[in-house]
C-alpha cells in the first residue's frame, strides 16, 4: 500500500489480486489508476467464480426462475457498475419495471444492495426531471406497500458520487436496502443474508401487487414474512 508506482502506459497482473486482502484490493487498483499515463490501460487475469453462480449460492431456492445481469458501466468502467437480479415475471432488463441490484459508487467507495427501478424507458417517456419524480414516487410506494421492510433495512438516499443523469436516476429509484463500505466488506454469511432478505421482500413485493395501486395480492408470502 505504501509502494510509490511510476507513471506508465500499461499495468499487467496475471493471478496476483487474489492473493490480497479484500479490504486493500480496490485501494491498490485505484493507485494504479491514477498512475496511468493518459490513454494507458490496466490489465488484470484472475481465477473467479462467475457472479450468478455467487448469486444462486447465496439464494438458495429463491434463485430458481430469476435471472442475472450485470455491467461493468456503460461506456466508462468506472461508472455505476451494478448487479441486478430481476423476476422475469417483472422485467428482464434493467431498464423498466423494478429489481434488486448491486450499486457500485464512481469512486469505488461503498456498494449499495437495494431494491430499485428500471429507468431508461421512463427517462424517454417523461425526460429526466419528471422522470426522477415519478421514481422517487414510485419508491415511496415501494416503501408503503412492504412495511416490514423496516425490520432488516433502512431507507436513506443513496450517493453514487456521479454526476451522469443515469446515477441521478439510479439513486432517485432507491427504494431501500443497505450501504457497504468496500474497505469494511461484512462476513460471508451476513452478505448472503442481506441479500436473500431484499430478494424475499421483492418476491412479495410482486404479489402484492408491484407498482400498481389497484392490484392488491398476497397468494404467496416467503415463510419468514409471513405474520
Amino acid at each position: 500500500l505504501k509502494y510509490k508506482f511510476k507513471k506508465a502506459d500499461l499495468f499487467i497482473s496475471l493471478f496476483k489480486i487474489q492473493f490480497i486482502d479484500q479490504k486493500h484490493r480496490q485501494t491498490i487498483i485505484n493507485k494504479l489508476y491514477k498512475t496511468l499515463n493518459w490513454g494507458g490501460a490496466i490489465l488484470i487475469a484472475e481465477k473467479v467464480r462467475s457472479f450468478d453462480n455467487n448469486i444462486k449460492t447465496s439464494l438458495g431456492e429463491l434463485s430458481e426462475n430469476l435471472i442475472f445481469k450485470a455491467s461493468p458501466g456503460m461506456g466508462n468502467w468506472a461508472d455505476v457498475p451494478w448487479i441486478a437480479i430481476m423476476d422475469p415475471e417483472v422485467t428482464t432488463t434493467v431498464q423498466t419495471g423494478y429489481d434488486v441490484v448491486y450499486l457500485f459508487s464512481a469512486d469505488m467507495k461503498h456498494v449499495f444492495l437495494s431494491l430499485n427501478q428500471g429507468v431508461t424507458f421512463l427517462k424517454d417517456e417523461l425526460g429526466q426531471s419528471k422522470s426522477m419524480d415519478e421514481l422517487m414516487r414510485r419508491a415511496a410506494f415501494i416503501r408503503d406497500r412492504l412495511g416490514e421492510y423496516k425490520e432488516h433495512f433502512v431507507f436513506k438516499p443513496i450517493s453514487l458520487k456521479s454526476d451522469t443523469q443515469l446515477a441521478k436516476l439510479y439513486e432517485a429509484g432507491h427504494a431501500f436496502g443497505i450501504t457497504y463500505d468496500l474497505k469494511n466488506i461484512p462476513e460471508e454469511a451476513q452478505l448472503q443474508s442481506d441479500l436473500k432478505k431484499i430478494t424475499e421482500h421483492y418476491l412479495l413485493l410482486t404479489h402484492r401487487g408491484g407498482l400498481d395501486s389497484n392490484l392488491a395480492g398476497s397468494d404467496f408470502e416467503p415463510e419468514n414474512l409471513k405474520n
